[in-house]
């Protein structure tokens, strides 16, 4: 995958890192909107051996949070996707 067009990140309102999206778009070469978020990140490699273990085998334990856009970070990313439809149309 070659660098992204367009890109553009997103902080959660509460300011912590890891609630942070990166959206990414390959306009031609793979269509698509790209949304990037960090999920949990534990300490050490057992925890997310056993944390993966768990999931395979009872379905349960998948990371989930949540990020609260800012009303300006909420019209950011509505001009970004608008922009990037306009792309795929051959508008500009």
């Amino acid at each position: 995958m070659s660098e992204p067009e367009c890109r553009e990140m997103f902080l959660c309102r509460c300011g912590h890192m890891g609630h942070t999206i990166k959206v990414s778009c390959f306009p031609g070469e793979q269509d698509g909107l790209y949304l990037g978020v960090c999920v949990y990140q534990y300490q050490s490699f057992w925890q997310r051996l056993w944390a993966g273990v768990k999931y395979i085998f009872t379905g349960h334990g998948a990371e989930f949070d949540e990020t609260i856009l800012c009303p300006n970070d909420a019209k950011r990313l509505q001009q970004f996707i608008n922009d990037y439809f306009r792309s795929l149309s051959g508008e500009r």
